[in-house]
């Protein structure tokens, strides 16, 4: 559980942190002369129980907006620190404005300062900050006057925290370690160290970690957790964490570290974005400045259906950052203007894998953004992703789960319907199949337009034309003929549109029936051209095109002036692999013996195989190719 200060600069909130924790939290120089907190300050607060609740002190003045955005992205619970002499202030409003975009969490006000004003003006100023919370919709939230100075106060608030801290259901992240790096510095006899909150999961001494979006890898040396040492730490718990031989000058603040191998740095997202202005509309390929954790980059947004977002309207949209940056689906995020440097809006990451997302995608999109909002992250995340097949270590990756509790998730999708099991460990994402099957559809119209005497699409340029392995066929046709409204139908094991006929005449498709007959009749006893053309039945032309029929539909296989089917040329490539897996080498004598082909046809046929590359041909006999 995490607490955190805000308002506006010299209201008092470094002060209050420090007669709540004993921590003074301003530890830089500049703070110390300037008298104001630059960067964020961590301290834990004991409340009663031995429960501690560490509290993030936040930077107030605008030059260090970006700090507090960090901060304001961990807190479960706000102080809104606001002086009872100045009373409401531009940054108290903007404070406000960016931690309901990052999180709004539970909230109350400590009114400081009451020492410097009269009872009037205390009334007074309780009743205009009455009013502004109610119009941001914290109207129920305490307002306590407190004094630094006098300490009156100072107990109700720790009184408040401990009663709001029980009262907080906040569920926890169990995706896989992820921590946004707030510090880093060195230590001597140590080395270094990064401090921050984490975001997700566990960490322990010794763990491998990831660090981003470098990819560097390194491990945990030692841990600590408020300055206590500690043999692990967990998601929104203050950690300082100490690597193991990997120098300071390689780490910076935004990067991250992370469990290895589940997070990647983004250089698009997709995401729910609110326009918290009140006259600025938020218009297509216009550039902002992005902040989430402790990352800051420049964003350009895309919009989906629309030219621009209004001022109070949310839509979800894509953006494109000028470096990578790392980001996962649930993370909160603000938008500011390059000039006037202002808070424009905000919202939540839907997914960071999301370059698939076109500007047409609209309902794919939406329906990722409810997901997001429900904290279902692997649906948000399959959805905007490059494929609507998954490999199964793809699945696991997104699922951001270590992997038993990722068999788990899995499981569950296939069961309810979200996902479908294919083999070699791959799925569908059946929310995504109208995509595969548009691209089939619109795959098999040029492959009819182009082949219009073939039937249909055999199995192998199937696969190859839209990716998919052999091995997935039959699941996948399964899956699209048995839909109500499919398109798509097999003939002879052949794929074609339902719509499609084949544009040979009916005497061709008789014929081309007759000859296939007579082929595998015939057998390993090929029949030759000039056989088949002195029957009368069939002119040399219509053989022309029948033959390329049955080629193209991979039915026959043509050896000079002889044909012979492709059941007889795969049963003799079968023989001939038994027969050089039993002695080593193939002669024609062993070849005719095992399939009673005559000489002739057994020279052709073995030479068509090494012209195949099954086989290779040495003095002494035949061998087959390595990998065959």
């Amino acid at each position: 559980m995490v607490a955190g200060t805000a308002g506006h600069v010299d209201h008092g909130k470094t002060s209050l942190v420090k007669l709540l924790t004993g921590c003074d939290t301003d530890r830089l120089k500049e703070e110390k002369e300037r008298g104001m907190s630059i960067n964020l300050g961590f301290a834990p607060c004991l409340l009663p129980g031995n429960r501690v609740v560490g509290i993030i002190d936040v930077p107030g003045h605008i030059d260090f907006i970006r700090n507090m955005v960090a901060g304001a992205a961990s807190i479960d619970i706000l102080i809104l620190v606001i002086a009872a002499d100045d009373g409401i202030m531009p940054q108290t409003s903007e404070h406000m404005q960016i931690i309901k975009l990052l999180r709004s969490p539970r909230l109350m006000v400590a009114l400081t300062k009451t020492d410097l004003v009269d009872a009037p003006a205390l009334e007074a100023v309780k009743s205009e900050i009455a009013d502004f919370l109610k119009e941001h919709g914290y109207g129920d939230s305490p307002i306590i006057p407190v004094s630094n100075i006098t300490f009156d106060g100072i107990d109700q608030i720790r009184s408040a925290l401990d009663g709001m801290v029980s009262s907080v259901m906040r569920e926890t992240d169990t995706r896989a370690f992820r921590m946004n790096i707030e510090r880093v510095f060195s230590v001597k006899g140590f080395g270094t160290v990064v401090s921050g909150i984490p975001l997700s999961g566990k960490i322990s001494i010794g763990d491998e970690v990831e660090l981003l979006p470098s990819g560097k890898r390194t491990s945990v040396k030692s841990i600590q957790n408020y300055k206590h040492n500690t043999d692990n730490t967990y998601a929104s718990v203050c950690s300082a964490i100490n690597l193991k031989d990997i120098p300071a000058e390689e780490i910076s603040r935004g990067m991250t570290i992370a469990t290895p191998g589940y997070f990647r740095p983004a250089k698009f997202a997709a995401v729910e974005l609110m326009n918290i202005s009140k006259d600025f509309p938020i218009k297509n390929n216009t550039e902002f400045k992005f902040h989430a954790g402790t990352s800051e980059v420049s964003a350009k947004v895309s919009l989906f259906g629309k030219s621009s977002i209004e001022p109070g309207a949310t839509a979800a949209v894509r953006l494109k950052f000028n470096e990578e940056v790392s980001i996962a689906s649930g993370d909160r995020f603000v938008l500011r203007r390059l000039s006037p440097s202002t808070t424009i809006g905000g919202g939540v990451v839907i997914s960071s894998s999301g370059t698939s997302i076109k500007i047409n995608s609209e309902d794919r999109i939406y329906t990722s953004m409810e997901f997001a909002r429900n904290n279902n992250f692997f649906e948000a995340e399959v959805l905007c992703g490059v494929n609507y097949l998954l490999e199964h270590a793809e699945a696991v990756r997104l699922s951001g789960l270590m992997p038993q509790a990722a068999e788990m998730l899995l499981k569950e999708k296939v069961s309810s319907g979200f996902l479908a099991v294919l083999n070699g460990g791959h799925y569908l994402v059946l929310a995504r199949r109208g995509e595969l099957s548009d691209r089939i559809r619109k795959g098999l119209e040029i492959f009819h337009k182009n082949q219009k005497q073939l039937s249909g699409m055999d199995t192998e340029t199937f696969c190859s034309t839209f990716d998919i392995k052999a091995a997935n066929f039959a699941r996948i046709i399964e899956i699209f003929i048995s839909e109500t409204d499919s398109e798509i139908k097999i003939i002879n094991g052949k794929v074609a549109l339902k719509s499609f006929a084949p544009a040979a005449s009916s005497r061709i498709m008789q014929l081309k029936d007759k000859l296939l007959a007579l082929i595998e009749k015939s057998g390993i006893n090929c029949v030759a051209h000039g056989t088949i053309l002195e029957t009368g039945a069939i002119t040399e032309q219509e053989l022309k095109s029948v033959i390329k029929m049955l080629v193209d539909e991979k039915l026959i296989v043509v050896i000079g002036n002889h044909i012979i089917s492709m059941r007889t040329f795969e049963d003799c490539r079968k023989k001939i692999a038994d027969i050089i897996a039993r002695k080593g080498l193939l002669e024609v004598g062993d070849f005719r013996e095992a399939t009673g082909a005559s000489r002739n046809m057994s020279v052709a046929l073995l030479e068509k195989f090494d012209g195949l590359g099954f086989t290779k041909r040495l003095p002494k006999g035949r061998v087959l190719l390595k990998g065959k």
